[in-house]
């Protein structure tokens, strides 16, 4: 029988998830049926717990990957590492995957990281993951190779590298990826630029056209 899997992606702003039970193909999980994500987010009730966005919290926690590798920070009321911020954001992407599956949880749950990651904080994300398992097996993916797995050889097949980029929030990445005639994938080199994401490139691109409208705009006052 083959393993039923749940791939997760937490990036700083998202967290992109599918689930898969060998029979079928992969489906992406979205958490109201519309949106493609959930945010990397979670969110304090008013008894202090943390929990889930979409719930009823009171104070919102963003960006919980910043946390990862950090001493605990007094975070409603009670010092917390970024294990338990992480462990909380997850828990509705394994229930919906759990749901899918018929009400068990995925066998494996594959999540991925970026390489700029030092091994610390990948241990710290790790046990976030396994905290919040139930049971399923937990690996973990580094980015490069997670593109590289869904590769496909180009029709027709010449024998050269594909170029792969995967711009995040914050960060971008440059893979170069072999794919031979019967579909297995290597990959050949990459890299990270933990400050080449959208968010520097849109600023860049954007930001001197929002300070030319603000200019217009303050002179059509006067």
């Amino acid at each position: 029988m083959a393993k039923s899997i749940l791939a997760v992606d937490i990036g700083s702003e998202t967290i992109t998830a599918a689930v898969c039970d060998g029979d079928n193909d992969p489906l992406a999980l979205q958490p109201d049926g519309v949106a493609v994500s959930w945010p990397a987010t979670v969110a304090v009730d008013s008894r202090g717990e943390l929990t889930a966005v979409g719930d009823e919290g009171i104070v919102e926690i963003p960006r919980i990957c910043r946390y990862l590798g950090r001493q605990a920070e007094v975070i409603g009321g009670a010092p917390r590492h970024a294990d338990s911020l992480i462990t909380v954001a997850l828990s509705p992407i394994i229930a919906s995957a759990s749901e899918i599956l018929g009400n068990r949880p995925p066998d494996l749950i594959a999540a991925t990281y970026p390489l700029t990651w030092p091994q610390h904080i990948v241990g710290a994300f790790r046990n976030a993951v396994q905290a919040g398992a139930k049971g399923s097996e937990v690996v973990l993916v580094p980015w490069s190779e997670a593109i590289a797995a869904q590769t496909y050889a180009p029709t027709p097949w010449v024998d050269c590298p594909i170029t792969s980029l995967d711009f995040g929030a914050r960060s971008a990445s440059v893979s170069l990826i072999h794919v031979d005639q019967r579909g297995r994938t290597k990959l050949l080199y990459s890299t990270t630029d933990p400050l080449g994401g959208y968010r520097v490139a849109g600023r860049a691109a954007v930001g001197p056209a929002a300070q030319s409208a603000r200019q217009n705009s303050y002179l059509s006052q006067r």
